[in-house]
Formats: structure tokens, C-alpha cells, sequence
């Protein structure tokens, strides 16, 4: 596919002696299709097949330190759609700090965040948040072709006017809330994750646990988790790893051609428990990514989803296409 060079694009940035401005942006363009049975229209309605497009100009915001799937590149993950987003929140105005330690062979970072100042808020009605993840590699290759990352996190997550919600979507960013827990009359919770990302050569495992402790009148707790393999299959070498942020970065790319990428995840989501019932899935998913160049992709994905709620077990199948070009 023909590309736009570097130099083009990061003509567009700012830098100056007092500041400097970076600009990014990515494009998605996604279709989705369902196929549900007769218990998952009654728990969802009919999912409607359906043309997404996605794009993000940022500026001035920050991610929040919680999640693999969160805090690295998302557009570049093998998975298409993130799995465990009830437990995390993307963006928000804030402070952040982040700094290596051990010659760059851990990371770690902390912050606080806040968007009280541009909601209809006051202070004391909006919900504080603070988290922070520690990252290391006990195993590196000087190449980057073989290393192991593992981390772990911590997040505060306050209740806006001592209510919290929690709420996902099944491998598709078009489809209803499935995991949805309504208003819950809580005034905080308590969320930690673990992360595990192993390389080898074309060979990669990502694996996620989160954690959530609900402060209800009850005590209720949710988890999740998944197990991510994918396989390379032109030989290309794994996502090179950034030891300055803790995550992999961009797909290289070392055939004419371009790298075709195979990848299958199982994970399972539990909010189901006391005074929480906003429902448990579990979901299969496998895809094809063309890696095209390093700035366009081109991913068909299959995934299966059962949902457990109000004591009726529904199953919604999807099929997800996506055409990508970031900047």
C-alpha cells in the first residue's frame, strides 16, 4: 500500500525552547457483524450490523496507569477490540509521572486525575482517581527478539456523587453495553492487575488479570482475565519493546509485502457477585492482521460471546473487519 512519509507527517509537530506540541492520530474504519441466539435478543436486543468509524486527535489528556490493553498502543495490540474495559477508564485531565529505573529494565508510574473543572460538577461531588503500575524484564534480549515483561497495577477508582457504574462491550465497539452494572451506590473501588507479555521471535503471549474490590453496601468483587497467543507468519520479528514506557510499540515491518499475523484469545468477565449483578461473559476470539506497512492494517476477526445474566445464558457470534491507517 503506498504510505506517506516520516518527514511529512512530523512536519505537523511543534517544538520550541518552552514547549512542544505532537500530534497523533489514527484512523479505523470497522464492520461488524452479529449472529444471536433467541436467549441473547432477549438480554441485549437485536444487535444491528453496523459501520464504525474511529478516530482519536488528542491533546492535553492522558492515560490513566491501568492495563496493559489501556496504557499501551492500542491500534497496535494483536488483539482488534480491548477485553477487560470495565475495569478501566481511557483518558481524563491529570498529572502523571513516569520514569525507568535498573538501566531501563523497569519502569514505573503514578498519577492522579481528575475532569471535575470541565463537568458540572463541584469538587467534592466529583470522583477522585489515582493509580499507578510498576513494570520489569526479567528477561531481555539486547535484539528485542526474545524478552519477558511482567507488571503490576494499582488504581483508586472514586465515586462521582458516591455512585459508580461499570460497563463493557463484547469484542466490538458497536455493540450494547453486555457487562453493565447500572448505577451502584458505592463510594469507591479498589481495582489491581497483573500483566505477563512473553516474545519470542514471531511468537507472543500477552496475558491479563484485573481485580475489583467494590466498596457496596454488600462488599462485592469482579474480575477479569484473558490469554492472547499470536503467531506471525512471515517470520517477522515480535513488537519491538519500549523499556522507557513498558509496552511494545509498532509492528516492524521486513517483508515487501508486508506481515500477516494469526492470533486467538480466550477471556472471561465476572460481574456477578452480591449486590453487583451486571452480568459474566466469557469469549473466544481469532483474527487475521495484514500488517501492510507500518501505518495501514487490515484485520478479520471471528468471536464468540456467552453471556450470563438474569439467569438467562445468551450467545451472540460476531464477525469484525477493520481497515486502519495511523499517523
Amino acid at each position: 500500500m503506498p504510505d506517506v512519509p516520516d518527514r511529512v507527517l512530523t512536519a505537523a509537530n511543534v517544538h520550541t525552547d518552552n514547549f512542544s506540541v505532537k500530534f497523533g492520530l489514527a484512523i479505523l474504519l470497522d464492520y461488524t457483524f452479529f449472529n444471536q441466539n433467541q436467549p441473547s435478543i432477549l438480554q441485549q436486543g437485536v444487535q444491528d450490523n453496523a459501520f464504525q468509524v474511529r478516530g482519536n486527535l488528542t491533546f492535553g489528556k492522558t492515560k490513566q496507569t491501568f492495563g496493559y490493553e489501556m496504557v499501551g498502543d492500542a491500534a497496535n495490540l494483536p488483539q482488534t477490540e480491548r477485553l477487560l474495559t470495565p475495569f478501566f477508564k481511557s483518558r481524563d485531565i491529570g498529572v502523571k509521572l513516569v520514569n525507568t529505573a535498573f538501566g531501563e529494565r523497569a519502569t514505573w508510574s503514578v498519577g492522579w486525575w481528575n475532569d471535575w473543572w470541565i463537568t458540572p460538577t463541584t469538587w467534592n461531588e466529583s470522583g477522585q482517581q489515582f493509580g499507578g503500575r510498576i513494570t520489569a524484564l526479567p528477561l531481555w534480549n539486547e535484539r528485542s527478539h526474545r524478552y519477558l515483561h511482567l507488571a503490576v497495577a494499582a488504581r483508586y477508582n472514586g465515586a462521582g456523587n458516591d455512585t459508580l457504574q461499570f460497563r463493557g462491550q463484547p469484542q466490538t465497539n458497536v455493540a450494547t453495553f453486555y457487562i453493565n452494572t447500572g448505577q451502584l451506590a458505592a463510594n469507591h473501588a479498589w481495582h489491581l492487575g497483573l500483566e505477563a507479555l512473553w516474545a519470542d521471535g514471531p511468537f507472543t503471549v500477552l496475558a491479563e488479570y484485573n481485580q475489583a474490590w467494590i466498596a457496596t453496601a454488600q462488599g462485592a468483587s469482579a474480575n477479569g482475565w484473558y490469554v492472547l497467543g499470536s503467531w506471525m507468519v512471515t517470520g517477522g520479528g515480535p513488537r519491538p519493546y519500549d523499556r522507557k514506557v513498558g509496552y511494545t510499540r509498532r509492528v516492524p515491518i521486513t517483508h515487501k509485502h508486508g506481515e500477516v499475523e494469526l492470533m486467538a484469545r480466550y477471556g472471561q468477565v465476572d460481574f456477578n457477585d452480591r449486590d453487583v449483578q451486571g452480568g459474566a461473559l466469557k469469549q473466544w476470539y481469532f483474527a487475521a492482521n495484514w500488517w501492510a506497512t507500518r501505518r495501514w492494517k487490515v484485520a478479520v476477526g471471528y468471536g464468540t460471546v456467552n453471556l450470563e445474566q438474569d439467569d438467562i445464558v445468551g450467545w451472540t457470534g460476531l464477525l469484525l473487519t477493520r481497515l486502519q491507517w495511523i499517523f
